[in-house]
């Protein structure tokens, strides 16, 4: 066998046996995946699966000289936070001063209408922290008053709100007539 023969055979042997020791050249990423999941922002709401709240009849009272109490029920309502923003939020209670309209109108004196703080449930399925809950007194002035409250990073899922009634102090010199209120439930992003 020539010389030359014998070099390109002895190279060729070479060559095949690094191959099989040494492995591949280049290392294969081919298995490292990256995947993602997407979480779209939904919204914070009433959810409507309940109703949304709605303020009742204060329960008529016949005037005998002496204060009395009426009461009226608000019904329960659910607040859904699927922002996923962790922003917190409140619910406001906001009642205007009881008047009778008309031609003559007669008023009862702002502060007349108290509720005190509503119950909440959590959902089973949220583990967020529960927001804070607070009374409303004088609630009939016209201003918001905050009732529920979720902090920053909490507040997070379905709640069930449960509200107390709304107790109506009628003093002794009241006028007789039948008195009416706007109320107001709302639910602002914010703690």
């Amino acid at each position: 066998m020539s010389k030359t023969k014998r070099v390109v055979l002895g190279l060729a042997v070479a060559t095949l046996l690094t191959a099989v020791f040494a492995g591949p050249a280049v290392a294969d990423d081919s298995n490292n995946n990256t995947a993602t999941a997407t979480l779209n922002a939904g919204s914070l709401s009433f959810d409507n699966t309940i109703a949304k709240p709605t303020l009742g009849n204060f329960a008529t009272i016949t005037l005998n000289g002496s204060p009395q109490l009426t009461s009226a029920a608000l019904t329960r309502f659910m607040v859904n936070d699927a922002t996923g923003s962790g922003s917190g939020w409140h619910v406001d209670y906001t009642l205007t001063q009881l008047s009778t309209g008309g031609g003559t109108p007669h008023t009862l004196a702002t502060g007349s209408v108290d509720t005190k703080a509503p119950v909440v449930t959590t959902d089973p399925g949220t583990t967020s922290a529960a927001p804070s809950v607070f009374d409303a007194p004088g609630v009939d002035d016209g201003a918001a008053h905050k009732v529920v409250s979720a902090a920053i990073g909490a507040g997070m899922g379905v709640y069930l709100v449960s509200p107390r009634p709304f107790v109506l102090h009628v003093p002794a010199d009241a006028y007789a007539g039948t008195y009416s209120t706007t109320a107001t439930v709302d639910l602002v992003t914010a703690p």
